[in-house]
């Protein structure tokens, strides 16, 4: 048993070892991966005809060309393309040349974060994925498809002084900076300053534009119809336009106003959070808050149509959804190009109503349950059957009334009955037997002489 047990304990150890060794294996092959990458390029990865310029172009990008790599992580452009050690970028005066957004965007410049230049901020309202920590309510980062957008939320937060946009996992995306000092040079990337920005919002204009959207003016019905497929983006587009409100309205209305402004706000946010909770509101609710809502725009109509417009452009993509197009804003931004849902299918028919029960059938008739009478003679034959007796059973007879009043011996035999005339004293005279068809239960005897 104890030889068994060793035997058992080696068998067991030899895993172990072999784990071990290739993780030190594996832990020497990224060491000398990073190496390789460190220094150049590794020459293995080119065969068959594949050459570095086809894979490892700058004009791919910092990442190459995504058709060269292999997914399963054999051939990666950390490996065969080399890691360049970064080149940082000379200082750079952004406001020495003044110019209009793009021409001030800075080319192939990245600004790394050098662990103190990053902005965590509420982005919520202009990125829904690619965020820090999946929360894009407190992030550095957001995806982002177009510089545009990244440059106005950058104009927008005060915190923000520097912003830069590129591709970080395949995926383009905007980092939002205070600073410039972990600035370097990497193609593909673009930055800028707070300045260079597309132009501003125009506040009343843009609230009141966004109420009267398309998508928004088809929600005024009610929910689950046709025109408002879904009632979460509204409250979203409403949210914006209420934001730009309240831009415009601040220090320029009074305390009732404003105070009416921030209270529908406040109700819209309820509602989302709502809507998105474990407790789902009614459609009575939805229905009040976008009431409200539109009250108090077409109250402020007069007053907002006052405030400068500006040119808006389908093909502006720093533009929000409803301002570039008169589409709802998505679920969490209104930069959400992803299409609504579709309409709920419409609610089935009724059921056909039941048929009418058939009739009550009558209940069935009580089933007479056939007696077994005895058999009985004939009426004529009474009156000889009460002067009969049994010979066989004396005790049977037994007195029974006539049917003309009197008296006389009736004879109840089961099976064989008698007829013989029953004297009445020592001197009865025999009477005369009854007829052959008045017999029963065989053969009644011809008459004795007394």
């Amino acid at each position: 048993a104890a030889l068994a047990r060793g035997a058992l304990r080696l068998r067991h150890a030899r895993p172990r070892q072999a784990a071990s060794r290739s993780m030190w294996r594996a832990a020497g092959a990224g060491v000398l991966l990073l190496l390789r990458g460190a220094t150049g390029q590794d020459d293995t990865c080119w065969f068959g005809g594949v050459t570095h310029e086809q894979c490892c172009g700058a004009r791919f990008g910092p990442e190459g060309n995504q058709a060269c790599w292999d997914p399963s992580g054999e051939y990666t452009f950390a490996r065969c393309c080399g890691i360049p050690p970064p080149v940082v970028a000379d200082a750079i005066d952004w406001d020495a040349e003044p110019q209009a957004f793009p021409d001030c965007i800075r080319k192939d410049i990245v600004l790394r974060n050098a662990g103190q230049h990053a902005i965590f901020a509420d982005m919520s309202g202009y990125g829904h994925k690619g965020c820090f920590m999946n929360n894009c309510k407190l992030t550095d980062k957001f995806d982002c498809k177009d510089p545009g957008i990244c440059a106005r939320l950058c104009s927008e937060l005060e915190e923000c002084t520097y912003w830069t946009l590129g591709l970080q996992g395949g995926v383009k995306k905007c980092f939002l900076r205070h600073g410039d000092g972990g600035r370097q040079v990497l193609g593909g990337w673009s930055s800028g300053s707070k300045a260079c920005a597309p132009r501003p919002i125009r506040t009343g204009f843009g609230a009141l534009t966004v109420a009267d959207s398309e998508g928004i003016r088809g929600c005024d019905g009610g929910k689950g119809t046709a025109a408002c497929p879904d009632t979460l983006a509204a409250l979203n587009t409403w949210r914006y336009a209420i934001k730009l409100l309240q831009k415009a309205a601040e220090n320029r209305v009074d305390g009732d106003t404003m105070h009416h402004i921030t209270q529908i706000g406040i109700d819209t946010d309820n509602q989302m959070e709502q809507i998105t909770g474990e407790h789902r509101p009614g459609d009575y609710d939805f229905n009040r808050v976008v009431y409200n809502n539109r009250l108090i725009f077409n109250s402020l109509r007069d007053w907002l149509v006052q405030f400068p417009t500006m040119e808006l452009s389908p093909s502006d993509a720093s533009l929000p959804n409803p301002l570039r197009t008169g589409k709802l804003c998505g679920h969490v931004s209104c930069y959400d190009d992803r299409p609504p849902p579709p309409p709920p299918p419409p609610p089935p028919p009724p059921p056909p109503p039941p048929p009418p029960p058939p009739p009550p059938s009558p209940p069935p008739r009580p089933r007479r349950r056939r007696l077994l009478r005895r058999w009985r003679a004939p009426r004529r034959c009474w009156s000889a059957r009460r002067r009969c007796r049994s010979a066989a059973s004396p005790a049977l007879v037994r007195r029974t009334p006539s049917r003309r009043g009197r008296g006389g011996a009736a004879c109840r035999t089961p099976r064989r009955r008698s007829c013989h005339p029953a004297p009445r004293g020592p001197r009865a005279r025999v009477r005369a037997a009854p007829p052959l068809r008045c017999r029963i239960a065989g053969t009644c005897a011809p008459p004795s002489p007394a």
